[in-house]
């Protein structure tokens, strides 16, 4: 019986880009990505190269924590695609992502059934 080849589903080449692009940010060869995470370069190459069988989470994990992250922090990103990818830089020689919290919006919002003042410190009532 012919075994059949398994699909990338959208999550699997998300991953694959992401790991594509730490690699990249790091400067590293897939011979040097091979050495460190003891997965070979072929397999690598087929995993970065967004070809079927998709990474297991345990590879993911081996490649991520090699570039300085975790398959947590790549697969959370992977999920999801509307977030604005920060990009990385290297700190100490792996990559690293900078995350920071920014202030939207200051604009206070209030709302009361009785006309009485929420906040007082802006002058209503």
């Amino acid at each position: 019986m012919a075994r059949t080849q398994k699909v990338l589903l959208d999550v699997d080449r998300r991953i694959a880009e992401i790991l594509a692009s730490l690699v990249e940010s790091a400067g590293m060869s897939r011979r040097d990505l091979a050495a460190r995470t003891g997965i070979s370069a072929n397999r690598l190459g087929i995993i970065l190269r967004q070809e079927p069988p998709p990474a297991t989470v345990g590879e993911v994990g081996q490649i991520a924590v090699a570039l300085g992250t975790t398959a947590g922090a790549v697969i959370s990103e992977a999920e999801s695609p509307n977030l604005i990818r920060l990009p990385s830089r290297n700190v100490g020689g792996r990559p690293h992502t900078d995350l920071e919290t920014v202030e939207l919006d200051t604009t206070k919002l209030a709302a009361s059934t009785d006309n009485t003042p929420i906040d007082p410190s802006r002058g209503e009532g």
